[in-house]
């Protein structure tokens, strides 16, 4: 998650120079999933307290916005057992 949040940061650089116009779709996935990870993952009301399995699924439900071959710094296994994306 920390390495598609850091490409999410370097695309928003990007588009502020280029505009949303100029970016890839791959770059637009990014974006939109750098967006769900702050809003659905980071953000946390004090009176939240949510278990390890809802954890790890609210991070599997982010990393399934990004297309399957994005997730190279995972192992295979796990991919193939939590990925909730299109494969």
């Amino acid at each position: 998650m920390y390495d598609a949040y850091s490409r999410t940061q370097e695309v928003r650089a990007l588009s502020e120079i280029v505009g949303r116009a100029g970016l890839t779709g791959i770059d637009l996935k990014y974006l939109d999933s750098g967006d769900i990870f702050e809003n659905q993952f980071l953000k946390q009301s004090n009176d939240e307290n949510r278990s390890l399995e809802e954890t790890l699924s609210r991070a599997w439900d982010v990393l399934s916005t990004l297309p399957e071959g994005e997730l190279t710094k995972i192992k295979e296994k796990n991919v193939r057992q939590y990925y909730k994306g299109t494969k």
